[in-house]
């Protein structure tokens, strides 16, 4: 037996967005019977900025000899091809809330360069220790409908992870390079990701997730880091 999903309605941005939350999922595996809670940011889109084509995937090229403001947008960037995990995944989560699409490629790409220069992410695509924080904070308001400031979380609970989701704020998990962390399909040495959703039964508390390497949808467990995993909420 499946409990009957609940519609709910959500003020967001003066428009009515529907959301779907389950609080009491009863989820069949064999013969044993899993009782589960999940929440789900809906609208929030997966960018496959790894490569490949098509509207939810690759980005702008690099090597130019371009600089700012000129690269900002579809072209070339003075840095390498990849702009790098963490700005990427600030942009779709700026995407999110300002209503843009990630297949409105001159956009998407132009929030990616911003950021990239915003959290001083160096050619290769690495970014420092709490710099997506300062680059969410610093993005200019000129440019957005809303003023976003990122807030640092570096003690990591359920709780925090709960109350972000069903908020409907997607967030930033940066996971350092010295471990590799498991998730469904990929491993994480030194990547950012954006939480989107969480799925908590008897069996664990999985953390649901893009990774802008591809456009899947994936989980892994909650507490699977390194202990100097920190989570970088973004708010207006």
């Amino acid at each position: 037996m499946t409990a009957e999903t609940p519609q709910l309605e959500v003020e967001k941005h003066g428009e009515s967005v529907e959301s779907q939350w389950s609080t009491a999922d009863t989820i069949p595996t064999g013969d044993v019977q899993i009782q589960g809670s999940y929440g789900i940011v809906n609208g929030i889109e997966p960018w496959d900025a790894n490569g490949g084509s098509g509207s939810l995937s690759g980005s702008d090229e690099g090597g130019a000899d371009t600089s700012v403001p000129e690269l900002y947008g579809n072209t070339p960037d003075k840095w390498e091809e990849w702009d790098g995990c963490a700005p990427f995944a600030g942009a779709q989560i700026l995407m999110y809330h300002e209503g843009i699409s990630v297949s409105d490629i001159e956009q998407r790409e132009e929030i990616a360069d911003r950021l990239h220069v915003l959290m001083e992410t160096d050619p290769d695509g690495w970014t420092g220790y709490r710099m997506p924080r300062k680059g969410i904070t610093k993005y200019p308001t000129s440019e957005v409908e809303h003023d976003y400031t990122g807030h640092d979380e570096l003690w990591l609970s359920k709780k925090m992870f709960r109350n972000e989701i069903d908020a409907e704020r997607p967030f930033m998990l940066n996971i350092p390079s010295n471990k590799g962390v498991k998730s469904d399909e990929k491993s994480y040495t030194g990547h950012t990701v954006v939480v989107h959703g969480y799925y908590e039964s008897d069996n664990g508390f999985d953390v649901i997730h893009y990774n802008s390497w591809n456009t899947n949808e994936h989980r892994m467990q909650f507490g699977n880091w390194p202990i100097n995993t920190w989570g970088t909420r973004v708010v207006h």
